[in-house]
């Protein structure tokens, strides 16, 4: 057991670390991670302009990093298109099942998985989830009522899920 946790993290560190190492893949991720936690926080939406941005400018350091131009943070080669995959699964389906709108999140972090590939989003979604939680308790606490209807913003919990395995990985 303990392995399979070391080697997920691992494996995780794998798309964090690159991305953490080269200023002009962690300048935008930053900016994009922040601009859309922002937005969220602000409005309770991510907009399409905002994922398409993060999705496109992604792409091009990809595509850059294949060509071999210069070095990006884009390490994973064909994994980032897999961390896009699970990234929109991982959400996807819970929404259907659940029939929530999630519409920007799915997309923010089905673009975050592109960036960050499959082993991390998923990292990120344990912790996220965890932050979201403990958000959930602290506020039924505070206002002395608990209801699973109560609604929060996701991209500030995956952001900081991002900056929390960044420090743990260095």
């Amino acid at each position: 057991m303990t392995t399979i946790i070391a080697e997920l993290f691992q494996s995780a560190s794998n798309g964090i670390l690159p991305i953490y190492k080269h200023w002009n893949t962690f300048i935008p991720f930053v900016v994009f991670i922040l601009w859309a936690s922002v937005t969220d926080l602000k409005t309770m939406k991510i907009r399409n302009y905002q994922n398409l941005a993060f999705f496109l400018v992604g792409l091009t350091l990809w595509i850059v990093s294949i060509m071999d131009l210069f070095h990006t943070g884009f390490t994973l080669g064909i994994g980032h298109f897999y961390g896009a995959i699970v990234g929109f699964l991982l959400l996807f389906i819970p929404g259907m099942i659940l029939n929530t709108p999630m519409g920007g999140d799915i997309k923010f972090v089905t673009v975050m998985g592109f960036w960050i590939g499959p082993t991390a989003i998923l990292l990120l979604l344990i912790f996220s989830s965890v932050i979201q939680l403990l958000i959930l308790i602290g506020k039924s606490i505070k206002l002395k009522s608990f209801s699973m209807k109560n609604k929060f913003p996701f991209a500030p919990a995956f952001s900081l899920s991002f900056f929390i395995l960044l420090l743990i990985f260095l």
